[in-house]
């Protein structure tokens, strides 16, 4: 039996009051009959969307006023949900904790890639061992409180791994006890009430300084098809969304030697470009077409079959940077080799000079060529000998 959530539907009105609603799936038997396993006609059961608006401010509530109704909203919804959650606990089956485990790691194995499933195995594997090491003699899933986990998080620290890979571990374990609710696993889910490990805040600047960067964190991607992902948005300016939405039948044109980025004949930001491949570019672009075979995209995962979608944010949480850092990265390494301005813009899809747009067709960009030639010899040049 799965519990119920119960979340919060905020509405503002016309006159400037706000109304705050309960919203939650309530599980009715169903009209269609339905024979199990043992010939027993069973009625299946049917979710329905529930919104209970329990709160109506006055016009116009100022932020003081608005922070008590938030306060009164929230406990009436945490009430609502341990009431319609009270048979549900009843119902719920203790969980050796790894028990738990393997059958969380059998689910990522059938919805997840397998890098993805790797990582969570490794994680847990040593969230295991540090609850045998310290001999808390907790079996049960239901018995891991917030204090353990902070504990843990302590114990990673000390170990001397960073604050934003210390997070990464316990986000595995809050998806884990995620899935373990909806399970009937256990009833909560501690590691959204421990505190996360604070991160060192830094002055707006390149996360990527230097090529000599860019080759340290594509060395230490687990896998080829990562490193080729990262760099090719670091060698052609793509935001993280182009990237993903690049195909094997109409991005990549060998014969021209460019990708072709968006959609034709938008007029947003990110409107229809080409981008001329260069040597370092079509090295990325090969290992992507020597493994993601199966399937349309270029930088998919399960050898193409899957879009990416935040599998390289994860992939690059440990470094403490972002997709978007490579953007920064090629933008900052164009203009270090003399890339004029209406080029750069042309090539990042920034449309910002409309008189230029007028005169000056964005598709054609042959004349970009030589830089990003150049770009890939500036890179190429910082690569660590073997």
């Amino acid at each position: 039996m799965n519990l119920y959530r119960v979340r919060l539907h905020r509405r503002t009105y016309p006159d400037g009051s706000v109304g705050i609603s309960l919203r939650y799936f309530d599980q009715r038997p169903g009209e269609t009959l339905v024979k199990d396993d043992e010939g027993r006609v069973t009625y299946p059961a049917v979710r329905s969307e529930i919104y209970e608006q329990i709160i109506r401010t006055e016009p116009n509530p100022t932020k003081t006023r608005m922070r008590w109704w938030d306060r009164e909203a929230a406990t009436a919804a945490w009430e609502r949900q341990k009431e319609l959650n009270a048979d549900s606990r009843d119902a719920m089956s203790a969980c050796r904790i790894d028990k738990a485990m393997n059958a969380y790691v059998m689910h990522c194995q059938a919805t997840k890639a397998s890098g993805t499933v790797e990582n969570t195995e490794r994680m847990l594997a040593r969230f295991m061992d540090f609850m045998s090491f310290r001999q808390f003699n907790v079996k049960n899933l239901s018995g891991v409180s917030v204090t353990h986990l902070a504990q843990w998080r302590n114990e990673l620290l000390e170990r001397g791994l960073s604050a934003s890979t210390v997070n990464l571990y316990l986000s595995v374990l809050s998806s884990w006890f995620k899935w373990a609710i909806g399970e009937s696993m256990c009833r909560r889910n501690p590691a959204k009430d421990v505190n996360k490990a604070k991160t060192i805040q830094t002055d707006k600047q390149l996360s990527i300084q230097s090529p000599a960067d860019l080759w340290r964190i594509l060395d230490a991607l687990e896998y080829d098809t990562r490193a080729a992902t990262i760099g090719l948005l670091a060698t052609s300016g793509l935001r993280i969304g182009e990237a993903a939405a690049l195909t094997w039948d109409g991005s990549w044109d060998a014969e021209k030697d460019v990708l072709w980025v968006g959609q034709p004949d938008t007029e947003t930001k990110k409107h229809r470009r080409t981008i001329p491949v260069c040597d370092l570019l079509r090295r990325w672009l090969m290992v992507l077409k020597l493994n993601n075979t199966e399937g349309p995209w270029i930088t998919g995962n399960l050898q193409g079959t899957i879009r990416l979608s935040s599998q390289p944010k994860a992939w690059l949480a440990p470094f403490g940077v972002s997709p978007h850092d490579f953007r920064r990265f090629f933008r900052s390494g164009m203009e270090t080799i003399g890339c004029p301005v209406q080029f750069l813009d042309d090539l990042l899809g920034h449309r910002t000079d409309k008189t230029r747009v007028a005169y000056t067709n964005p598709v054609n960009m042959e004349g970009t060529r030589p830089y990003l030639d150049k770009l890939s010899t500036w890179i190429l040049a910082a690569k660590p000998k073997p």
